[in-house]
Parts: C-alpha cells; structure tokens; sequence
C-alpha cells in the first residue's frame, strides 16, 4: 500500500510485520524450498506492476516480467499468479499509452517460458518434465474434468483443514478475508473515486487478491496432495506477501 500523510502507512506495516512473523512464513523462510524464491519473485514483480501505474519505466516494466519470466523454472504451479500480475502490468502501460514497452518487457517473460519448454522438449520430449511420465499417469493425480471438479472443496481445506490449514496455523490470516470484504464494499459504493489515494491502494489490493486466489485455485485443483509436506501451508507461501494489502485493509 503507498505511503499516507508524512510517514508510511501503519497498517501495511503492521500486516506485514504480523504476517512475517507467523509460523508458516518463519518455517518456511529457513528452508530450501522454491515456494520461498517464489514469493520473492512474486512480491518483486507485484511491486514493480504497482508502480507502472503511475510512473511507467522501461525499469520498473522489465523488472517486472523478468521476475514473473523466473517462476516456471520454480514450478509450473506459479504461473497462474504470474498470469495474472502480467495481465495488471501490460494493462497499466496501456493505459499510458506505452505499448512498445508493454510488447518488448512481455516478451521477456514469453522467452524465458519458451526456453524452459524447449529444454523440456529436449530432454523429455514434451513441454514439461511430466512428459516423461509412463502412459496413464496423470501429473495432477486427476484425469477427468469430474475429478477436479471433486477437488473443489479442497480451497477451503488450504485455510480450515487441521493438519495443514492456513488459518489454523497462522490465524493472522483471517485479516485477508476482512480486506477482501472491504474491498468488495468500497468497489460496490465506489469509494476509490470519491476519496484520494484510496482508488491506488484498492487497485493494488485487487491485482495481490487476484494472483492470491489463482494461486489457491491452482492448487487446490491440480497439487495431488495438499498434506504430504512436513512444513503446514506451504502451498499458499508463494502468495502470502500478496495478501499484504488485503490485511492492511483488514486490520485498518
């Protein structure tokens, strides 16, 4: 969230303060596990996409889409919350009218995945490692559309469920349900056109929000088990320093 009156905002402070210091977050920050580089590419990239709208720079744009080109070498499960960060970028340097620069910083993105898809090929022969997989197997554990669709209630294990449930772990958490609704109520009553600065800090909130749940969509759909790692919620650590302004808005 940007800066308000004379020093930094209190709120997005304290959100991230609260939410660092959770259990889920400090477990995982000591550990080799590319949830962690995830989430700094992730935050990096959310960053540099909040200042293209308002200061559009070849920095800012290149950084952004270098950061968001990094995360299918992580894993094919951070590309839907890279997608959707993507997506607010090149609509903010559109709407300035810096088209050029939208094209040249995507395709930076767009090279680094069509380099990881031709390794792939190479060594795999397909666009992915699972291509290697035997006949049969599904990567995702699921092979029809029923079967996702059976999954569906697996979004709110990832906050509820006891051994790995985001909420139960880290109760901090509920604050990003709080700013969601806040969110939701100003968009309704449209209070981001009437008050300055409050339209910024929704937009912001609304891209972390947007990346936050396409994250918790892909995994709930396609991870094969939510609770085969030692570390609770770690499904969701990619995305935990996007739900920073969700809190904020929360815990203001």
């Amino acid at each position: 969230l940007p800066a308000s009156g004379d020093g930094p905002d209190p709120w997005a402070t304290g959100a991230t303060l609260a939410g660092g210091l959770s259990r889920p977050r400090v477990a995982h920050g000591a550990g080799f596990v590319p949830e962690a580089v995830a989430a700094a590419a992730l935050g990096g990239g959310a960053l540099c996409a909040a200042r293209l709208r308002d200061r559009p720079s070849r920095t800012a744009a290149i950084g952004c889409f270098v950061l968001l080109g990094a995360l299918p070498w992580l894993g094919l499960k951070f590309i839907p919350p890279a997608v959707v960060i993507g997506w607010f970028a090149i609509r903010s340097l559109r709407a300035e009218r810096r088209r050029l620069l939208a094209i040249v910083s995507a395709e930076v993105a767009f090279f680094s995945l069509a380099l990881l898809v031709g390794l792939n090929e190479a060594l795999f022969g397909g666009p992915t490692p699972h291509a290697a997989d035997l006949p049969g197997v599904s990567a995702t554990g699921a092979s029809t559309v029923g079967d996702y669709l059976d999954r569906s209630w697996r979004i709110v294990a990832l906050f509820l469920d006891r051994s790995y449930g985001l909420l139960r772990w880290a109760p901090v958490t509920a604050l990003v349900f709080a700013g969601a609704w806040v969110l939701y109520r100003a968009s309704r009553e449209r209070l981001g056109r009437a008050i300055a600065g409050l339209d910024e800090e929704y937009a912001v909130a609304r891209m972390c929000g947007a990346a936050a749940l396409a994250a918790a969509i892909t995994a709930a759909l396609f991870v094969p088990l939510l609770d085969s790692n030692a570390l609770p919620g770690r499904e969701l650590i990619a995305v935990l320093p996007l739900t920073v302004p969700l809190a904020a808005l929360g815990l203001r």
